[in-house]
């Protein structure tokens, strides 16, 4: 009954409460929009870092790899030195 638009019969009493509904309802409504839409934005800030962390790891990790198979070898040339 509220939600319907004001028609031609209606006084100006009933079109302002109507109006004054549909403003409410809208608002509230951006109101729950916003509150997603940040979650959202924070959601994918973290996902981001967390990504570039991984990142960051796994090019530690594939440089400490390197670095240990290289000393592997030249252990392996010095025993064979020997």
């Amino acid at each position: 009954e509220l939600l319907i638009p004001p028609t031609i019969e209606d006084d100006d009493g009933v079109h302002m409460k109507k109006m004054n509904v549909i403003v409410a309802i809208t608002m509230s409504f951006n109101m729950v929009i916003y509150r997603y839409a940040r979650r959202f934005k924070d959601d994918i800030h973290m996902y981001t870092h967390m990504q570039r962390s991984i990142q960051e790891k796994q090019t530690c990790l594939n440089a400490f790899e390197e670095s240990f198979y290289k000393s592997e070898e030249q252990t392996l040339e010095a025993v064979g030195r020997l």
